[in-house]
């Protein structure tokens, strides 16, 4: 994956790239109509069913037919925030591509995504829609967002400086291929928002530049 074909301005949108239930299609239409104060906006996958949001969320919009050499202009130039609630990435490219545009990534701490997104990721579990909420609501606030951005960039750069990305990564998405399809509940490592521990405060819990990790 080279970086630079990724790199662009974000926009202003919550998004979910496939709307397949493993991916976390539930979850995003439960947190569109808890949280009317963001935009968010839904990639129809290329397979597997779709849990489309009910047409009557105003602040919801769904994509049909996206190629990857739309990803930049039609996604990322539109995307403010990256939602990754899969129950499995063997790696998380989706959520790569997104940093090198320098777009903060919340994510299921699953073992791929916790390798690929590292310190500059933030992790709630898929199930605890008030982590979510509460890690959205956060980085509505600039000064937050800047802070995650510029960390999505520098690991973005990070990872671009290792040659043998391209190949590993490439080798580890055909192995996890035939299983990225099998549900699974994770309880890995990573910087998770806890809603119960730090309350519903956007000042409190969500990691940030500088920020003490929970684990």
């Amino acid at each position: 994956m080279l970086a630079e074909e990724y790199r662009t301005e974000p926009g202003g949108c919550a998004t979910l790239v496939n709307l397949n239930p493993d991916k976390g299609g539930e979850l995003f239409r439960q947190l569109a109509a808890w949280t009317p104060e963001w935009h968010f906006l839904g990639v129809r996958g290329a397979y597997g069913p779709q849990v489309m949001p009910p047409p009557r969320l105003p602040n919801c919009e769904v994509l049909d037919g996206v190629t990857g050499k739309e990803m930049r202009t039609r996604v990322h130039g539109r995307s403010r925030v990256m939602l990754m609630p899969s129950l499995y990435e063997s790696w998380g490219r989706g959520a790569v591509e997104a940093f090198a545009a320098g777009i903060p990534v919340i994510a299921h701490p699953t073992p791929g995504l916790v390798e690929s997104l590292g310190e500059a990721g933030s992790f709630a579990y898929r199930d605890d829609l008030n982590a979510w909420t509460h890690a959205l609501m956060s980085l509505r606030d600039p000064a937050n967002w800047e802070r995650a951005s510029a960390r999505a960039r520098a690991r973005s750069d990070e990872l671009t400086k290792n040659s043998d990305l391209d190949v590993w990564c490439a080798a580890v998405e055909s192995l996890g291929e035939a299983r990225s399809r099998t549900s699974f509940r994770v309880r890995g490592l990573g910087s998770l928002v806890d809603a119960d521990a730090v309350g519903r405060g956007p000042e409190n819990g969500v990691r940030r530049a500088g920020g003490e990790r929970r684990a």
